[in-house]
């Protein structure tokens, strides 16, 4: 089954949320929906596979720039794309939505193409911005394992040649992702951000991430691009590591 990006609404507003929903049909987003900001708080685990997260302003209990303040306080939502929905354009009320870090906001009534576009431009915002913070975090752990144990750790970056159109058709890279997850080791950490995966691969220096790289590419995912990175000969730290791999999955960027 093809996984796609899913984007969570709250608006306690039913017309709200329906127009929303009406402007991102056509782009086959999963979609849910909550009246309200605090079960998103009260139960994260439901929540913590979202790509996106669509908040009105003005919501009952807890106001949605209160809402967004609390997900950039916290750790399990570090790089969580915020699109901020209010009724006001008043330079007080958008100054505040984007000192608490929204990646952008919109004013209602909207139009669905410039609802769409938005989305698809701060999606497009969260891959280019790689390695995001969680990536560095997962990273570093991994060095520390091995720095600890004395053990090898090869890092393996994958990108899709010649995608389709990531932005009409971002479920591609998520069904790669649970491919992988699949057929690697238990101990493998399989990371997506937008159309780029980030595998680690603890106890494994370079020639060993040569066999799995193979493997995939010859079973698996023919179009695909892939770089080792292996600990510490192409970086001592997270940083040097994932800067490595980007150079050769982009060089040209």
């Amino acid at each position: 089954m093809v996984s796609k990006l899913k984007i969570l609404i709250i608006d306690d507003s039913s017309i709200g949320r329906i127009a929303v929903k009406q402007a991102l049909r056509q782009a086959e987003f999963e979609l849910t929906e909550l009246e309200s900001a605090e079960p998103f708080f009260r139960y994260p685990n439901q929540y913590k596979d979202v790509d996106l997260l669509i908040i009105d302003i003005s919501l009952p209990g807890m106001d949605g720039l209160t809402a967004l303040e609390k997900i950039r306080a916290e750790e399990q939502w570090p790089n969580l794309p915020v699109i901020v929905l209010t009724s006001r354009s008043d330079p007080e009320s958008v100054g505040r939505a984007l000192r608490a870090h929204a990646n952008d906001y919109i004013v209602k009534p909207f139009s669905g193409k410039v609802l769409l576009s938005k989305v698809h431009r701060t999606l497009e915002y969260k891959r280019q911005n790689w390695p995001d913070p969680e990536m560095v975090l997962q990273t570093s752990n991994e060095i520390k394992r091995a720095e600890r144990g004395g053990t090898s750790l090869s890092a393996l970056g994958v990108r899709m040649l010649n995608p389709r159109d990531h932005l009409s058709n971002p479920w591609d890279i998520h069904n790669l992702r649970e491919q992988l997850r699949m057929r690697l080791r238990e101990i493998d950490t399989v990371y997506c951000n937008g159309r780029d995966i980030l595998v680690l691969l603890p106890f494994t220096d370079g020639s060993g991430a040569e066999i799995v790289a193979q493997k995939i590419r010859e079973i698996l995912f023919p179009e695909i691009k892939m770089i080792i990175a292996a600990y510490p000969a192409h970086g001592r730290n997270a940083q040097q590591l994932l800067y490595n791999l980007k150079q050769k999955l982009y060089p040209a960027e």
